[in-house]
């Protein structure tokens, strides 16, 4: 009986250590694979969030209509706002209370030093350039 007691726990355990590299391994590909599949959407919703056509909060988030939902973790997105520049974050992991992963689409009047101002104000880590416009960000 103990045997088999063992023999039990190693597949949990093994599963659970598959589980998790899959995980790890392949969640960075689904984000890349989701942003380019939604990556025109994405430029649809930024655009209109720049026409006004969504409330903002006073804290710079949009709610996304329920068509659009899926494109950001929570169906929200924050407006960031510097020097009459603007860029739009796209959560793809939105934690509790710290860390969060996604996506930064800036508006063609700001350069890149809007992504440096919101990174220091808004603790963006790991801030690389995904393609004109977009950068993948994570904050600590």
């Amino acid at each position: 009986m103990k045997r088999y007691i063992k023999i039990g726990c190693g597949v949990i355990v093994l599963g659970i250590v598959i589980w998790l590299a899959y995980t790890l391994i392949f969640h960075n590909e689904k984000n890349k694979f989701d942003f380019e599949k939604d990556r025109v959407n994405m430029e649809m919703v930024a655009s209109e969030i720049e026409q006004g056509r969504y409330d903002v909060t006073e804290n710079g988030l949009v709610e996304l209509p329920e068509e659009y939902e899926r494109l950001s973790d929570t169906g929200e997105v924050c407006l960031v706002m510097f020097d009459g520049k603007a860029a739009v974050y796209f959560w793809t992991y939105r934690g509790m209370l710290e860390s969060s992963k996604g996506y930064v689409y800036v508006f063609d009047n700001a350069t890149k030093d809007v992504i440096d101002k919101c990174s220091s104000s808004n603790n963006f880590v790991n801030v690389k350039e995904v393609t004109k416009n977009w950068y993948s960000v994570s904050t600590d």
